[in-house]
């Protein structure tokens, strides 16, 4: 209170006393109710916002469910538990993203609202200024001024409180994407892992080095062993053509060869020169000398041959023998 002179006279200024009254009275009022509108709105804003988080939660207690039932079945193994995961994810992750967006669009209509309410709290906020100051500049008493300055500052800052209180509300932040958001990549099935196969070491069929099947074709024939095919005939004047699949080579034979007969008893022999073809190039020269006989089917082969490039080498074979 202002301190008054003795024998003061008081003026009352009733009639700007009254509109200021009114004034401040209605402004104040305005904003309360501004301040209501924007609290209801902004609860149903938060209302669905709940509903969705809700949704969300019920469903993820239901994805999480049925993920642990999946894995519970796997037994350990590793692309049983990586499908598990990506079924819960090709849920989750879509559920989240339908959540966050929600969410995130609920924000923009929070904020548009509260910048709505904000324009309109400034805007009462002017008008209160601008309506009392038509009123409050007829007051020439020092006495009235203080109490109605105060007033009038009294309800511009519950304006201004108002404005602030609508800023303070909390909103929910988006839910964390435990699968990412990129939910495409749980779209299909991992590919399965191939199978183990056991490592084994291919092996050969056992071909005995010894042994030579002579094939007899009229005056002709064709033998082979491990290493190689000859095809040759021999009829006083011998030939024969060898091929050697082992070191790649070629061999043809020219001379002289005789056979005798007596029952199942059967003795061959040839003799000549030798040409031998290496896989390299290499051309190599000599002689042979063979012999083979058989009693009935089987029988013995000596071989024996002297090149330049390799030298003397003698071989002898089990035979079995076949006629035609």
């Amino acid at each position: 209170m202002p301190n008054l002179p003795p024998n003061a006279v008081l003026r009352d200024y009733p009639n700007e006393r009254f509109a200021l009254d009114c004034i401040t009275e209605y402004f104040s009022q305005a904003s309360d109710e501004e301040a209501d509108e924007f609290t209801v709105l902004a609860d149903e804003i938060m209302k669905s916002v709940g509903q969705a988080e809700e949704v969300y939660l019920n469903n993820k207690e239901r994805y999480v469910k049925d993920y642990v039932g999946c894995t519970e079945g796997c037994g350990g193994d590793g692309y049983c538990l990586e499908e598990c995961h990506r079924k819960y994810c090709s849920k989750e992750c879509p559920a989240a993203n339908i959540l966050n967006r929600d969410i995130q669009g609920y924000y923009e209509d929070y904020l548009h609202l509260f910048q709505t309410t904000v324009d309109n709290q400034k805007r009462i906020l002017e008008d209160l200024y601008s309506f009392t100051g038509q009123w409050f500049s007829k007051i020439d008493s020092p006495y009235w001024s203080k109490i109605y300055a105060y007033e009038i500052q009294r309800v511009a800052l519950s304006i201004i409180g108002n404005t602030f209180a609508a800023h303070q509300w909390a909103f929910p932040f988006s839910v964390g994407q435990e699968c990412g958001p990129d939910c495409s990549v749980f779209a299909n099935p991992a590919i399965l892992p191939p199978e183990e196969v056991e490592e084994k070491e291919p092996k050969g069929n056992n071909c005995p080095p010894d042994k030579k099947v002579n094939i007899g074709l009229a005056i002709c024939g064709i033998s082979f062993d491990c290493e190689s095919v000859e095809f040759g005939c021999a009829a006083g004047a011998a030939f024969s053509l060898k091929k050697n699949f082992v070191n790649k080579s070629t061999t043809a034979f020219v001379g002289v060869g005789v056979d005798a007969e007596a029952g199942f008893a059967k003795v061959e022999a040839t003799a000549g020169f030798t040409m031998t073809r290496h896989a390299n190039g290499d051309l190599d020269v000599g002689v042979k000398g063979e012999v083979t006989g058989t009693l009935g089917p089987v029988g013995k082969n000596y071989e024996g041959t002297v090149t330049v490039m390799e030298g003397p080498r003698s071989e002898s074979k089990d035979v079995i023998g076949i006629s035609f």
